[in-house]
Formats: structure tokens, sequence, C-alpha cells
């Protein structure tokens, strides 16, 4: 199937797989192909979308280009080149809004930093110093580099930071906030409305937000990784011990979304320095991610929507899961019989760890 708006059909897939996991769906779920591979309604929505575009790029308000970014990408996702200038212009525009900073480092091509990317993480650095996801950016350059005092500094960093924070949320609001400015026409909710009952013009924000926040604002948490890696035979990165266990205790309980929470526990696994209140930790996480209800009762785009809606107001996705389990009435406590085959402290994933660390025995960062 080919569309002409990538993110936009994948928010509308995501409604139709909610609908799919409800059985008396009616087909809708099927009928979602149909309706995005349609020729005019492809056209409709890439006229819908490009108009909000073209408003906001054009606009006056340096917000607006940030928008206009992001919506971008909702047009086609080989637009990232274009997202990028209007970000660099927004964020020297606005040099002291962190979210901009924030979605400026990471259009950059990591690869080649270039002065644009610096002057952002600059400002990050300036603007939230606390912020102990600002410093993974400086991290990931240094580790890139080779560049071993970087690392430690970087890890420095990120232990005397209070909280992390990937900006996913506020780039939830600002996505929510354009597509509020320019609703979504009564002709497209009507099509769309085939695909997942309960879609409105007034909710549909809620939908793009869920779609498009994580595909765009979400850090490389690879090299931290391997910057906590310990090798016991080897000694490498014993020194960090310490450090690796606190950044993997606020990955696990203050990350916004559940990326954040699931690399904290690896962080702990890989450091060696998980505890039993760790694994208690992880289990009622990989509990709620097995239990929580996936669609709604009458109106399954209702689900997603909701989704949505909790994850900013509570700011945790994981939080956002508590609030729809509650409101299902399911158990947010595994009984004491449940098996975790999901923990990250399973045996399996500890040799898992064991036979990459004898692959990577050249790496010293």
């Amino acid at each position: 199937m080919r569309t002409t708006s990538s993110l936009f059909a994948v928010a509308l897939l995501a409604v139709a797989g909610f609908c799919h996991a409800t059985p008396d769906n009616g087909g809708k779920a099927a009928n979602a192909e149909t309706v995005l591979s349609d020729p005019s309604f492809q056209a409709q929505s890439q006229a819908y979308l490009q108009a909000m575009n073209d408003a906001l790029a054009t606009s006056t308000d340096p917000h607006d280009w940030v928008l206009a970014s992001i919506t971008n990408l909702s047009i086609l996702s080989s637009h990232r080149e274009a997202a990028n200038r209007l970000l660099q212009r927004a964020a020297q525009a606005l040099p002291d809004d962190a979210s901009t900073q924030w979605l400026t480092v990471q259009f950059c091509d990591s690869a080649k930093r270039d002065a644009d990317c610096d002057n952002a993480v600059s400002a990050l650095e300036r603007i939230e110093p606390d912020n102990a996801a600002v410093w993974m950016q400086s991290l990931q350059h240094a580790a890139r580099h080779s560049d071993t005092v970087g690392v430690e500094v970087a890890l420095e960093h990120m232990v005397a930071s209070t909280h992390f924070d990937d900006h996913v949320v506020d780039v939830r609001e600002k996505i929510v906030a354009a597509y509020q400015r320019f609703p979504l026409p009564e002709h497209l909710v009507a099509r769309i409305r085939d695909m997942g009952p309960g879609i409105t013009a007034q909710n549909f924000p809620y939908v793009m937000a869920g779609a498009t926040a994580n595909a765009i604002a979400l850090p490389a948490y690879q090299h931290l990784i391997r910057a906590c890696t310990i090798d016991a035979q080897r000694g490498l990165h014993a020194g960090r011990k310490a450090d690796c266990a606190k950044i993997g205790r606020m990955l696990a309980t203050q990350g916004p979304n559940l990326v954040a929470n699931r690399i904290g526990f690896a962080l702990l696994r890989v450091s060696h320095t998980f505890n039993d209140a760790d694994v208690q930790s992880a289990r009622a996480l990989d509990w709620v991610m097995a239990h929580y209800p996936k669609s709604g009762a009458n109106e399954p785009a209702t689900a997603i929507i909701d989704f949505s809606k909790d994850w900013i107001a509570t700011g945790s996705e994981f939080g956002a899961l508590r609030l729809a389990m509650q409101r299902a009435n399911i158990a947010m406590i595994p009984p004491a019989d449940w098996v975790d085959e999901q923990s990250p402290f399973s045996e399996r994933r500890v040799q898992e760890d064991q036979r990459r660390a004898t692959e990577r025995t050249a790496e010293t960062f």
C-alpha cells in the first residue's frame, strides 16, 4: 500500500489496529487499507495537511515554525531536510525554548554534527543543566569520537541531574495544538470514522500526537548502555558502577515513556547494580504492559485517544497505562504466581549481555 502521508497513515492504522482488537469491529481494520489507498482520500488528506503546513511555515511566529517542522513529517517522512531547516530557524529565534532546542538536536545528523547542532546542544546545557537527558547528547557525541574523558564528564552531569525529560510530552502537546488550530475537515472525519468509531475532529489531534511524538522526540540510548556495561573480566567501566546505578534508577522511575523506563532497568542489569526492589519494579511495569486494556468497550478509538490525553496529563506513559487499567478495573499488582517472561533481569538477558561483551572486546569508551 502506498500513501502520500506517512505519519498520517500510521495514526489511522493505529486506530484500525485498536478496532481489530475488538471482536465486533465490523471489518473496520480491514477497511483501513482500502480507505488509505483510495486516490481521492489520499488527495484530500494531502491537501489538508499541506494547507496546514504552509500556514504554519509562513507564519511570523517562530513557534509555528516548530509546529510546521512536525507537520511536515506528517505529509511525508522524507521531508526531514525541510523540517530541519524550519527547526534551525526556530532555534535561532527561540534560544531559550528548551523543547525547540531539543527537537533541533533530534533532527540533526548525529554522525556529522554541524554548528547549528552544537549551538542547540549548548543551549540545552544552559537552559536545562539539571536534565539528565540533555547530557546524553554530549555523551553520545563523545562516545562516537571514542572520547573517554568526554563520556565520563557527561556521566557526571547526568548523575548530578535532578530529573530526566526527553520532551516527548512537550512534543505531544505541540502536535495537539497544531491539529486543534487546523481541525480535520468533516469530509475526512466521515471517511476516517469508518476505520475507528469515536473519531471526531475534536479528538483527532490526540490520535496524531500518539503516532508522531515518539517518531521524532526520542534520543539514542545505545551509547549510554555501552558506557555503563561493566566487563568484570577486563575491569572495564568498573569505576562507573555507582553512577550508572543512579542514572538507571532515574530513568526507570522518572522516565516519561516506557522506552526510558526499560532502558533504566537495562542499565541496572549491564552495570550489575540491580537489587530485589528493582526486580519488583520491573515486574510491576511488565504486568501493566501485558494487561492494560488495548481497546474500548463500545468505541475502540477512544482507547488510543484517552491514552494520549492521559500521557499528556500525567507526564508519564506508564501513568497513562495505569489509568487505563483503573478504568477497566484491572488489578495493577501482579499475583505472586505470575511469571514475568519479559523481565529485563532474566537469565536469558544476562547471558545475551555476556555474549555481546565478548563481541566488543576492543571497545573501551
